[in-house]
């Protein structure tokens, strides 16, 4: 998004509603990246809201 002019207009509103100071972006993830959730909540019970 930071490479597109109207991307770097919508992070730029995100910055400005966040009141961040720091630079924000996006970091490209690929599907290895999420294997540390499907591992959580393969492994994680919960007891359901009604019990």
């Amino acid at each position: 998004m930071s490479q597109d002019e109207e991307g770097r207009k919508i992070l730029q509103a995100g910055t400005e509603l966040l009141k961040t100071t720091s630079e924000t972006g996006f970091v490209a993830s690929d599907n290895k990246d999420y294997e540390n959730y499907r591992r959580f909540y393969r492994n994680t019970t919960l007891p359901l809201v009604n019990e």
